[in-house]
């Protein structure tokens, strides 16, 4: 065991190691009484976000309680070291079929909550001080190996290495990657992973109108310009929806894009994007002339077709089988829940609708009008014949006729007003 760490930060330390069988290791060691600090440290946080919400309550609408509570979840996460060998352990089997990446085997018999011992990934990290050793492997071939595994890990798995800087992910012998430190990571739901999808390829193949869709799909059904939402997606694909992408750049604008239109970016995508940016200063080291989108083009072709291709489509399919078989399944509780309800009587609703005072006037004048319409009807149809053969006569007409008559009369008059006026 080596006394002198190898890596130390402000959680944790790394020491190297060997087991009795010779397999060289990682220790990775909690600093001592950190978990509380950092409970107490989220705790101020979230306390200072309320005041300054209480101050200014245009911050609420930007949400920031809940971008600090994605963040305070990762940071509780990272104080768990079973959580974070269980996470390696399930990236490495979602990246099983990439020869190329490289993740470190968890020793469970010698782990605990605050140790955590994984096979040492013999590596080069790519920093300034590396550059004459990286120059004997292939540096844009090894920025495309990362760039395509961290793209899937978010866009098709789910779950991302959160932190990706130069001392945790390692370029290896026959140009492979390594990834170590899964202590903070990144989830995203199919619904986020979709509407990512559809933002990179659009970006990627340069279709301002897929911008304008995942942004208005932000929006939440609120009110939005859609006018303005498409003009600012097509400015914002002039600027960056060309090679080469600088993707700080593009996050920023992207930022104030939506900002500028009132919409709001998901909270959950705060931990990507900082995951991006700093992977994207990884693979610059790596390759100069890394471009994003040149990597990414292909990628998001082959992840178009796997999401959106028969086999997903019949999957997607039986999903929605089994869920509309489960709610016929209540439907005959509910109604005859409702039948109750409705029995004593305990059933109501309350409806708000803009200009409803204009609305029920409109019907009642509407009802009023049919209703003198079936008048007139009843008398021009059914009455009116009738009346010419009974009651008292005026110069040989019927005087009922005549008052049928100009019952009628007055009744298409009355219906005939309202159409004049308009």
């Amino acid at each position: 065991f080596d006394e002198t760490p190898v890596a130390a930060a402000s959680m944790a330390q790394v020491h190297r190691a060997r087991l009795d069988d010779g397999t060289e290791v990682a220790v990775k060691v909690l600093r001592p009484g950190l978990k509380a600090q950092v409970d107490a440290d989220l705790r101020l946080l979230a306390h200072a976000l309320s005041l300054a919400e209480r101050e200014w309550p245009e911050l609420a609408r930007y949400r920031p309680q809940e971008i600090v509570g994605h963040l305070a979840a990762a940071m509780r996460e990272e104080t768990d070291l079973l959580s974070e060998g269980r996470t390696c352990e399930t990236v490495a089997a979602n990246l099983s079929a990439h020869d190329h990446v490289v993740i470190p085997r968890i020793h469970w018999h010698l782990s605990s909550g605050t140790v955590l011992v994984q096979d040492w990934i013999e590596g080069i990290a790519p920093t300034a001080d590396n550059a004459g050793r990286l120059r004997s492997l292939d540096g844009p071939l090894l920025a495309a190996r990362g760039t395509e595994a961290f793209l899937h890990m978010a866009l098709v798995d789910g779950l991302f290495h959160a932190d990706p800087h130069p001392g945790n992910l390692l370029a290896l012998p026959g140009n492979r990657v390594g990834f170590i430190d899964f202590g903070m990571v990144g989830r995203l739901s199919a619904r986020r992973r979709d509407q990512l999808l559809a933002f990179v390829a659009a970006l990627t193949s340069g279709r301002a109108e897929g911008i304008a869709g995942v942004l208005l799909d932000w929006s939440g059904g609120g009110e939005a310009d859609i006018a303005r939402i498409e003009s600012a997606a097509q400015t914002y694909i002039s600027r960056h929806g060309r090679p080469p992408l600088r993707l700080a750049a593009a996050v920023a604008d992207f930022m104030t894009l939506a900002r500028e239109n009132g919409l709001m970016v998901p909270p959950d995508f705060a931990l990507l994007f900082k995951a991006l940016l700093t992977a994207d200063g990884c693979m610059r080291r790596l390759d100069p002339d890394f471009d994003i989108i040149r990597v990414a083009g292909p990628f998001v072709r082959r992840a178009m077709q796997r999401r959106y291709g028969p086999a997903q489509i019949k999957d997607r399919a039986e999903a929605m089988a089994m869920e509309l078989h489960g709610l016929a399944g209540e439907l005959p509780a509910l109604a005859r829940l409702v039948l109750h309800r409705l029995k004593q009587g305990r059933i109501g609703a309350r409806v708000e609708i803009d200009g409803l005072d204009r609305l029920i006037s409109g019907i009642h004048g509407a009802a009023r009008r049919v209703a003198v319409a079936l008048v007139t009807a009843a008398f021009a149809l059914g009455l009116a014949p009738r009346l010419m053969d009974i009651g008292p006569r005026l110069h040989d007409v019927p005087v009922f006729a005549i008052i049928g008559l100009l019952v009628i009369a007055a009744g298409l008059v009355w219906l005939m007003l309202p159409l004049r006026r308009s």
